[in-house]
């Protein structure tokens, strides 16, 4: 989750945008400026892909491969029996699994909660400095700052709507978990609205700053009160 939020605030706004604003000021026109600015870092995920390819283990007991060598029949079953004790979904039953949460309207349910939150945040981290630009007039650089913040929210956020869908489960159990995830829901929407009003003449950037964290704020903590409700769906297929 942190690593994500720092992600999307030095890689994606602060950064690129700085990267952008360096090549303009040493001569590069906006075309080849841009194709330098979003080319280095699917080169970096490349590079982090086949590390973890190479360095990594394909699940907590090992890799497949050494453990197809090393298993006999009757000790894959009871390693499976073992880890569906501790809420674990093995290969055997990975396909039941999702049949069973794919068969599930609640499951559909919890995909559009989802959609309509870090949908929204996948799509503002990708559009915001444009919109920016574009409705107020604000140089590159000084659009990736502001919008960078939308993604620094998810630093603690994220865990805030978590912790807010804790709080009501303690006083009012699992019902208090979907008011949570309601209300953030709610509270999100008519935020999102108001951002969508204001421009160049009725804002101020102090004003455009306030609604963006606040607006941005409740964007995460639904993510979190999604989390929390996931769990409750359908326990035996939470993979």
């Amino acid at each position: 989750m942190v690593y994500g939020a720092l992600n999307e605030l030095l890689c994606v706004q602060l950064l690129n945008g700085a990267i952008f604003n360096s090549l303009k000021m040493n001569g590069w026109d906006n075309n080849g400026a841009w194709r330098i600015t979003v080319g280095w870092s699917p080169a970096v995920i490349f590079v982090l892909g086949v590390l973890v390819f190479l360095l990594t283990d394909d699940c907590p007991y090992g890799n497949f491969k050494e453990l197809k060598n090393k298993q006999s029949s009757a000790d894959k079953a009871a390693t499976e029996a073992e880890v569906l004790k501790t809420g674990g979904e093995p290969g055997t039953v990975a396909a039941k699994s999702l049949i069973e949460a794919a068969s599930s309207w609640q499951t559909w349910v919890m995909f559009l909660c989802y959609m309509f939150s870090f949908g929204v945040e996948l799509i503002v981290n990708g559009n915001i400095v444009t919109y920016f630009v574009e409705t107020f007039d604000m140089p590159q650089t000084k659009a990736s700052t502001i919008g960078s913040v939308f993604g620094l929210l998810n630093i603690c956020m994220r865990s805030f709507g978590g912790f807010w869908s804790d709080q009501y489960n303690t006083r009012f159990g699992i019902t208090g978990r979907l008011h949570a995830l309601f209300q953030q829901t709610f509270i999100m929407g008519v935020a999102l609205i108001v951002f969508s009003t204001l421009n160049k003449d009725n804002s101020t950037d102090g004003g455009l700053l306030l609604s963006l964290i606040f607006w941005g704020a409740f964007t995460n903590m639904t993510e979190g009160a999604t989390f929390a409700v996931v769990p409750y769906v359908i326990p035996t297929a939470v993979g």
